[in-house]
């Protein structure tokens, strides 16, 4: 039996994985609109951009703890599908949130059957103290296992 892989990159360039993993945030529910917008803390870009309003238009994916939304023939930065991984919101972040989110992407992935999955490393771990970086990479690992 085969287990699912990860590894983490720092630039969002194709890799030999499968998917690309982003790591997205929710926000307060803003008073005039009532809606939930979806903060992305990685590197920004014109694609990131457009994703946020594809996904802001949508309202398929609110960026909840624990919540994984798997895009297949999502073309994105050279990888053919996409992992939205939901981190909750920024100010609750710690490393029971990490942890549980990489056990939610194990799972996500064993499902869709991806084998391997590239982890914008910067958008998932945004929420960690320069500090806590190297304790949030442990415990994302242990989720996963």
């Amino acid at each position: 039996m085969n287990f699912p892989k990860f590894e983490f990159v720092t630039t969002i360039e194709a890799t030999k994985s499968q998917a690309l993993v982003l790591g997205w945030y929710q926000s307060e529910p803003n008073e005039k609109d009532q809606t939930t917008q979806h903060l992305y803390k990685g590197k920004r870009s014109k694609e990131i951009e457009v994703l946020t309003e594809q996904i802001r238009a949508s309202k398929h994916f609110a960026g909840k703890k624990n919540e994984v939304s798997f895009l297949r023939f999502f073309s994105y930065a050279g990888y053919s599908n996409l992992f939205l991984l939901g981190l909750g919101h920024p100010k609750k972040f710690s490393m029971e949130i990490v942890r549980q989110a990489g056990a939610a992407l194990f799972q996500a992935q064993k499902k869709e059957k991806v084998s391997k999955v590239a982890l914008q490393a910067d958008s998932i771990f945004a929420g960690a103290k320069p500090s806590e970086v190297t304790n949030a990479i442990q415990a994302f690992c242990e989720g996963y296992l």
